[in-house]
């Protein structure tokens, strides 16, 4: 997964008052996910699959944040990417 979302854009510790688009992935390692956002001192362990919901619902009622889903070929054409 690759989030887009608005972030605050700095200068000489000064923080202006401009949104730019910031993009980071989301990445699920031995049964957990992964924060990966480089403006993070370390990766972030978001943990389970309803933790990462909680996360996206809280990241995506941003205004103007986006969510890509990155799936293979056969994950897309038989839509195995949307959750039951």
């Amino acid at each position: 997964m690759v989030v887009n979302k608005p972030s605050s854009m700095n200068l000489v510790g000064l923080e202006i008052p401009f949104k730019r688009p910031h993009w980071f992935a989301i990445r699920k390692v031995n049964g957990s996910y992964y924060n990966l956002d480089s403006k993070l001192t370390s990766p972030q362990l978001l943990g389970s699959e309803e933790n990462l919901i909680a996360f996206l619902t809280e990241v995506l009622s941003l205004e103007d944040a986006q969510l890509l889903i990155i799936v293979g070929k056969s994950e897309a054409e038989n839509c195995l990417w949307k959750r039951q």
